[in-house]
């Protein structure tokens, strides 16, 4: 494997600090090269593509553009609702499939995009509360994108018919090899009456009885017993902001779960309808709102979205290798594709990243790779002339001149075209992994106990210890099989439940080494003190 390592670097001039992960040729369950086979054999190397925003004569440019740079997939249409869909039931796809039709003629293919994490104008118009309420009771305003309640029957019903309509339409499309979900699934949590309800009958389902859930949330305390379900609040605009930590720890649960049911919505319609194509949805690395173990459960292969420039404690960090590994172990280890890879400055209307040295997305690309990535997507293809991401450049910039960022893109793509058959079946293999506890996470965002602490912070520190060692490292989850490793790390496992302490056990019993800190095993799976005497 050593000599693979130093393979790519020689082809890459890259250091192995930049490619630090183990790929051994082992045939595994590795979705994203089923796309490669669809995809005639090539590397999944790829952009994102707004072509319905750009005048109709631009396609072919940027067509023939692409090809030059070994482009060979795009994801597309995930902004495009109101365009798909410009008015209530009446669908036009004319303008995609003459997209498609421009795209596919130059070799590339497409990943679509079902279109909901940006309804259309008219929806809101009519049904105004799909729009999500913020804890203070006031609803979003139209007007950003990702605003809407994940209860609301509305947004449920719209989000069936345009998902039910482009399945129908595209289900034997040659030139379609897969669908992503929404965009970025997670915030905003949504405090309205309908998600209330819904809170209620997800604690019902969990505990069943109400003295159940009294007892397990400690409710005696402040006399806050419950005596009907109906009473259950949610951990929105109190006083002090004083919740209680085991109730809003369950609502982050439902939240997520909330997240992941609005996800099987539409990959039920995709698989019933569109069977032969995969389904993936962009993730956000270190993103804690969903528990992306749980949530890939749905999923043929995880996608993800990496702005290493766009990270406010970047510095602080050995940059984005631990969220490369997160993202794979989210799914057991199996390989992941980048599907918003950075590709120019990051910038929206009021915050904005650092710009890289055009090199820098040429490593990206390689440490993608070697953490387990079997594709690569920048993101974007050209610099946005409208709206909030005007200063979030692309590859190219409004004008289309072929600067720096695509010589280095053009460059990279043929690099890695040549990589294909070496890195075909094969997967990241690591002797040791850093333990990830969703719920652990959520609960020190609820009581940050110490000032400046923060969870994730912890895993950097083992994770960059063990990496700066040139020791290849994965990313467990407590679901996950440990029993391969020769060291778990468990940095501040706050949170923990007796199947988890049952498994970590079983680990050190059976030779393994297992690494505790401080706030390790603090409080049980219902957010609440132990009243054992810790270690």
């Amino acid at each position: 494997m050593r000599l693979w390592a130093r393979t790519v670097c020689g082809l890459a001039s890259i250091c192995l600090l930049v490619v630090p992960a183990v790929r051994a040729q082992e045939r595994a369950a590795a979705k994203p090269f089923d796309l490669i086979e669809w995809n005639g054999g090539k590397f999944l190397y790829g952009v994102d593509y707004y072509p319905e925003a750009w005048d109709e004569s631009q396609w072919e440019k940027d067509a023939t553009m692409m090809q030059e740079a070994g482009i060979n997939f795009v994801r597309l249409a995930e902004f495009a609702w109101v365009k798909m869909e410009p008015r209530e039931g009446h669908f036009n796809f004319d303008w995609l499939d003459r997209a498609l039709k421009v795209l596919n003629a130059h070799g590339i293919k497409a990943v679509l995009g079902t279109p909901t994490a940006s309804p259309p104008a008219w929806l809101y118009e009519k049904y105004p509360d799909i729009a999500a309420m913020d804890a203070n009771g006031n609803r979003y305003r139209y007007g950003s994108r990702r605003n809407y309640c994940l209860h609301n029957p509305a947004f449920i019903a719209a989000t069936r018919r345009i998902v039910t309509a482009m399945a129908e339409h595209y289900k034997d499309h040659p030139g379609v090899i897969g669908w992503q979900i929404d965009n970025e699934l997670g915030d905003p949590k949504c405090f309205d009456p309908a998600s209330r309800a819904a809170f209620q009958k997800w604690c019902q389902r969990k505990y069943q009885a109400l003295d159940a859930l009294n007892q397990a949330w400690g409710t005696i305390f402040w006399g806050h017993t419950y005596q009907a379900w109906s009473e259950i609040p949610l951990p929105w605009n109190t006083l002090f902001n004083a919740h209680n930590p085991s109730l809003a720890l369950d609502f982050d649960r439902f939240q997520s779960d909330s997240t992941h049911e609005y996800l099987d919505i539409q990959t039920a319609i995709l698989r019933e309808m569109a069977p032969r194509q995969a389904i993936t949805h962009n993730e956000m690395g270190m993103y804690s709102g969903v528990d992306y173990y749980d949530l890939n459960r749905s999923l043929d292969f995880v996608a993800w979205d990496n702005y290493p420039m766009f990270e406010k404690d970047y510095a602080q960090y050995a940059g984005p290798g631990l969220a490369h590994d997160l993202m794979r172990g989210s799914k057991d280890n199996q390989n992941y594709i980048m599907m918003e890879q950075e590709g120019g400055l990051p910038g929206w209307s009021v915050f904005w990243g650092r710009q890289a040295p055009p090199e820098l997305y040429r490593v990206w690309a390689y440490q993608s790779v070697a953490h387990g990535a079997d594709g690569v997507c920048y993101f974007r293809w050209r610099t946005s002339r409208y709206g909030t991401e005007q200063y979030w450049q692309g590859i190219l910039d409004q004008d289309s001149y072929r600067n720096s960022r695509f010589q280095v893109v053009a460059r990279t793509g043929k690099e890695l075209g040549q990589l294909t058959e070496l890195l075909h079946g094969s997967k990241v293999v690591s002797p040791v992994a850093v333990l990830v506890s969703p719920d652990s996470r959520w609960a020190f965002e609820i009581q940050p106990l110490v000032e400046d602490f923060h969870y994730d912070r912890q895993l950097h520190d083992f994770y960059d210890a063990f990496r700066r060692a040139g020791i290849s490292v994965d990313v467990a989850f407590p679901q996950s099989d440990i029993s391969a490793y020769r060291v778990v790390a468990a940095p501040a496992l706050f949170v923990t439940d007796q199947t988890l302490a049952d498994k970590l056990g079983a680990f050190v019993t059976n030779g393994g080494t297992l690494i505790l800190t401080f706030r390790s095993g603090v409080k049980d799976e219902h957010n609440v003190v132990t009243n054992r005497t810790l270690p």
